[in-house]
């Protein structure tokens, strides 16, 4: 009910606004401080009982050996390997949520509820990649992307990344979407989500 009534406040903000009732800046001041403090204290709770790692742990030194790593971890059916490239709980509370648009209006949203979204979509991404492509050989030759990454602070978020697969018949190559967008801080890459198109 606490988020509830907070989210009211700034969705109400512009409403005031465009009728130009006294006090409306004031009033839209005030809902804006009370909806960051709300996001803080979400936050604060949310870091309890998590280390605060200073960089990417593992992961890898680029994009393209990232996602090749993750196709060698696909074709050996290794699901150690495709966690250990995935954010953890910690990075995400420390290095990307706090840079991230859903600290602040119009994305705005609690961490747990961001951090549920994204695990569950990787969840669900990687158990249909596993279950189409673990243990086979894909023929991969490498990948694409799109042509500059989205800059959020010091994080940078490489989208629409896509491997290049020979087919089963070795004629051409097919460009795939096998998981989402790739996380890269201080020079290290680790995948933000596993959502396929599978």
């Amino acid at each position: 009910m606490r988020h509830r009534s907070i989210l009211l406040l700034v969705l109400l903000a512009p409403v005031g606004a465009a009728c130009g009732s006294p006090g409306t800046a004031q009033g839209n001041h005030s809902a804006e401080v009370a909806a960051d403090s709300a996001t803080a204290s979400a936050l604060a709770r949310f870091r309890t009982g998590l280390p605060k790692p200073s960089a990417l742990e593992g992961g890898a030194a680029s994009v393209s050996s990232l996602i090749e790593r993750y196709m060698d971890a696909l074709a050996a059916h290794d699901t150690a390997a495709l966690v250990s490239m995935h954010l953890t709980d910690a990075e995400f509370a420390w290095l990307y949520y706090p840079e991230s648009p859903y600290t602040r209006r119009p994305y705005r949203q609690d961490p747990d509820v961001v951090w549920s979204l994204l695990r569950l979509n990787s969840e669900k991404g990687i158990a249909r990649a596993l279950r189409l492509y673990g243990g086979v050989e894909a023929g991969f030759l490498g990948s694409t992307c799109g042509e500059s990454p989205l800059l959020q602070g010091r994080n940078r978020l490489w989208q629409n990344c896509r491997p290049m697969v020979r087919p089963s018949s070795g004629d051409g190559a097919v460009a795939m979407r096998l998981f989402g967008s790739i996380l890269e801080r201080d020079g290290r890459f680790k995948f933000l989500s596993y959502t396929n198109d599978l």
